[in-house]
């Protein structure tokens, strides 16, 4: 089993997939004040909850992780999300937990107009062992 967090594992497929003008600028809830756009931010666990069997034995964990794409808007590249998109859906972590599904559940477009910044926020729903 590997030593990484699910967080961790989630940001290892983004480097892992090289993706074009992003390769190792992913970062964990914040991005460095000088990064240039694109780049991709992760909030790892937005929740955790248990799925009970029966009344009390946790069989498995849902867990939410948001992992947003910042672009400069009048620039975007539209295609980008779908390289992200595409590269998390069904994802194998290789994390410290057993996880057995990571599919993209939503995905949101925000414009910020006056700063010319679009962020796509992606909700990953990942399941794994209590």
């Amino acid at each position: 089993m590997s030593t990484l967090s699910i967080g961790g594992a989630v940001r290892q497929i983004l480097v892992d997939a090289n993706i074009t003008n992003i390769t190792y600028k992913v970062y964990r809830d914040k991005a460095p004040q000088d990064v240039i756009f694109p780049y991709i931010t992760f909030f790892d666990e937005i929740s955790n909850v248990p799925n009970l069997l029966g009344d009390s034995t946790v069989r498995t964990r849902k867990r939410l992780v948001q992992v947003s794409l910042w672009q400069v808007r009048s620039s975007e590249d539209v295609e980008l999300i779908d390289t992200v998109v595409s590269t998390l859906e069904n994802a194998a972590l290789d994390a410290n937990k057993n996880v057995f599904r990571c599919r993209v559940s939503s995905i949101e477009r925000l414009a910020n107009l006056t700063d010319d910044i679009v962020q796509h926020a992606i909700t990953l729903t990942v399941i794994q062992g209590a």
